[in-house]
C-alpha cells in the first residue's frame, strides 16, 4: 500500500487499479471540498475585481485629462 501526503489541503486521493486483470491501468480519482469557503471565495474574489476596476477607471479618467488638456 502506498500513501501520498495532499497537495491541495483537505482534498483527498483516491487511487483504483485492478491488480488481478491489468496491473498497470492506473485510476486516480481527486475530491476537494471547497464548499465551507465558497462564501469567503466570492467575497474576495468581488472585492479584487472592485479594486482593479476602480484602478482602471480613474486611470482612464486621468488620462483623458491629460489629453483634454493637450
Amino acid at each position: 500500500m502506498r500513501e501520498w501526503s495532499p497537495i491541495i489541503p483537505k482534498s483527498v486521493l483516491y487511487v483504483y487499479s485492478n491488480l488481478e486483470t491489468d496491473p498497470s491501468n492506473w485510476d486516480l480519482s481527486l475530491l476537494a471540498n471547497p464548499s465551507s469557503k465558497i462564501n469567503i471565495i466570492l467575497i474576495v474574489d468581488a472585492v479584487l475585481l472592485l479594486i482593479i476596476g476602480l484602478v482602471i477607471i480613474v486611470l482612464y479618467l486621468q488620462e483623458k485629462v491629460q489629453d483634454d488638456k493637450e
